[in-house]
């Protein structure tokens, strides 16, 4: 019985710790970079994260808009409009 009073008041300290540390972020944890969205004015609403449809031969306005090769359903192309510098 000493063994065990013994071993919890060893280990509690380390517990409550742990427990008291606050939860890392999500790109703590995979060291990833958070974009912020600059949503082009001439193209519609969103069509994913941060992801905009233009009508066909129609470039977005925003200077982070960038294409990954994606098609949209109407036939454009799909334009990423991240800003990795926020």
């Amino acid at each position: 019985m000493y063994f065990i009073k013994a071993l919890a008041i060893a280990v509690l300290p380390f517990a409550l710790q742990v427990t008291a540390a606050p939860a890392p972020t999500p790109g703590e944890i995979f060291e990833v970079e958070a974009r912020a969205c600059v949503a082009p004015t001439n193209c519609g609403r969103p069509v994913g994260n941060c992801e905009y449809c233009c009508a066909v031969g129609v470039r977005p306005n925003s200077a982070t808009c960038h294409s990954h090769g994606g098609i949209c359903p109407n036939g454009s192309t799909e334009w990423h409009c991240d800003d990795t510098t926020r």
